[in-house]
């Protein structure tokens, strides 16, 4: 044998040989690196949770959380969360018990709110992880919870979101329960029955809006009875599966989640049977109308484009996740057209169980032309089921590239290099990953001005910190003699969280010493100063501090 035909067999049948034992061998440990992936993003979790600002939102939904515990601590007679603001329209699941924990934690009242909202978001990860493994195994799984993990929308939101990420994380786990309990359907052991109508309270808990997982199991039930009769073709059948699924899952799972969303939501215990339902009215009639920048011009929340909220998920995603998404798409059609993808009655409900959990919500947005507030924050759970299809992709792809050893190796490379980078991206936009956009639109810096940024906020705290330091080094001892009065655009409370005692919030122009203001609406241009700082990320401005002393009292020396 020569030298010429070793290396021929190294780079062809011998090599792809190579790769595909490996790649057989490492369906194991992709298990344990999913746990070890876990682990570093609990840690980097915990490490940083302090980092995040407090958002505009978190003070009511913070004042709400008291309501609820104090409404149970006072024996039902604190009855002030039943008409707070229209937060009475939502359960307080995840904000109840953050006021329980604020009542022993040795942190600040809103790192532990974070902390705990981040936690959450790893049990949504969790979930994710869960639920691709019913549909690709442990290696379709930890790619899903690694694009998921990588998804700055939702890790960004992950620790300061108390509404939507508890609401995703409790979505993602009813999708799990739901997939489990399909071979076992008509009736299922009643421990999943349980499993699965504890999901569905927890996430009713948060947001009425869970109701539409009940739909997702009726069409289910549908689909599954039509499957069954096609197959043995017996009406009798028929109607004792119905009624098994009926008396064996359905109601004891509605029976379990009801009472567990009561639980968490006194506004609905005092009309059990007509509040839900009139809360998701409410909902669908919304009369608020919020300016919202997309593509460059201003929208009513109420008068958005048809393809907004597609249009967001597409520059809001990784190039990765949406080269995932495309690459199953192609093989899938590939398959079809070949003709070998023949799927089982289990297997046909499960990819339904996706379809729907990702194709009805937009579905239901762009015909009934919903209002869509602050870019898709209200659809963070379609996030961890786009990523369970992407993982899904991503391992099908590379099963696929195994066929060709070089096309495999490419993959595997290209695939690392894409998820360094956008660690490194998500690090230089670190504690304000929310604000990424993809390079469908030129990235972060080209998205300013044309789409919303910064909306939560979040930038406010390191203003506020910023300013500090600088006056800290230009008074030096005697900066807490000094007393500054701060105008902050917008979002008062945002900043006001994080300011030192000698700082004082004003809502005069012209008293203030100093204004602080993000750049959602221009308020950063609302006032004269000397900018003194500003908060940026990737070339992206979020956020200033202005300097208005002068204006008062001639110019300022500064060191």
């Amino acid at each position: 044998m020569t030298i010429s035909s070793v290396g021929n067999r190294i780079g062809g049948t011998s090599l792809r040989q190579i790769l595909l034992r490996y790649v057989e061998r490492w369906t194991f440990n992709y298990r344990t690196a999913a746990v070890v992936l876990l682990v570093a993003a609990a840690v980097v979790a915990f490490l940083t949770f302090e980092d995040y600002g407090v958002t505009w939102d978190e003070q009511v939904q913070n004042d709400y959380g008291k309501m609820v515990l104090n409404y149970y601590l006072t024996g039902f007679q604190d009855r002030s969360a039943l008409t707070f603001f229209d937060l009475w329209l939502y359960g307080g699941l995840f904000d109840s018990v953050a006021a329980a924990l604020n009542k022993f934690s040795q942190l600040g009242e809103y790192e532990t709110r974070h902390l705990l909202n981040a936690i959450t978001g790893l049990v949504g990860v969790i979930g994710c992880w869960k639920l691709a493994r019913q549909y690709g195994g442990d290696r379709g799984a930890f790619w899903a919870m690694t694009l998921l993990l990588l998804i700055p929308t939702w890790y960004g939101d992950m620790f300061n979101n108390p509404k939507d990420v508890p609401f995703a994380a409790c979505f993602v786990w009813s999708l799990y329960y739901l997939a489990a309990a399909i071979p076992t359907l008509p009736r299922p052991p009643f421990s999943l029955c349980l499993r699965l109508g504890l999901a569905i309270g927890l996430c009713l808990g948060v947001r009425v809006g869970g109701l539409l997982l009940f739909v997702y199991m009726a069409i289910l039930g549908v689909s599954f009875l039509w499957l069954a009769f096609r197959a043995h073709r017996d009406l009798g059948t028929s109607v004792r599966q119905l009624r098994d699924g009926v008396v064996h899952f359905a109601l004891p799972t509605l029976l379990i989640a009801y009472p567990v969303m009561l639980l968490f939501w006194p506004w609905a215990q005092s009309a059990p049977f007509s509040h839900p339902f009139e809360a998701l009215r409410r909902f669908s009639e919304l009369p608020q109308q919020i300016e919202v920048l997309f593509n460059g011009h201003v929208y009513t929340s109420d008068h958005l484009p048809w393809y907004y909220l597609p249009e967001t998920l597409a520059i809001r995603l990784p190039e990765l996740v949406l080269a995932a998404l495309a690459g199953g798409l192609a093989l899938a059609l590939l398959r079809l057209r070949q003709g070998g993808w023949r799927l089982e009655r289990d297997g046909i409900l499960r990819a339904e169980l996706l379809v729907l959990a990702i194709a009805w919500p937009l579905a239901y947005v762009i015909l009934t032309h919903a209002h869509m507030f602050d870019g898709m924050r209200h659809f963070i759970f379609l996030l961890p089921p786009i990523a369970v299809v992407a993982g899904i992709s991503l391992d099908r792809m590379m099963q696929y590239a195994a066929r060709w050893g070089h096309a495999l190796l490419a993959l595997y490379v290209a695939t690392g290099l894409f998820l360094s980078y956008q660690v490194w991206l998500m690090a230089s936009l670190h504690p304000d990953q929310y604000v990424y956009y993809n390079e469908l639109v030129g990235g972060v810096d080209d998205a300013a001005g044309r789409f919303e940024m910064d909306y939560w906020g979040n930038s406010l705290a390191e203003a506020v910190h910023a300013l500090e330091s600088e006056l800290r080094e230009t008074y030096g001892e005697n900066f807490d003699k000094h007393q500054f009065k701060i105008r902050v655009c917008d979002a008062p409370f945002s900043a006001k969280y994080f300011f030192p005692p000698n700082f004082k919030l004003t809502n005069s122009d012209l008293q203030a010493d100093f204004y602080i203001a993000f750049t959602r609406y221009n308020c950063h241009k609302s006032l004269r100063g000397l900018e003194i700082y500003r908060v940026e990320r990737l070339g992206a401005l979020l956020a200033v501090v202005l300097d208005r002393r002068y204006l008062k009292s001639g110019p300022v020396a500064h060191r």
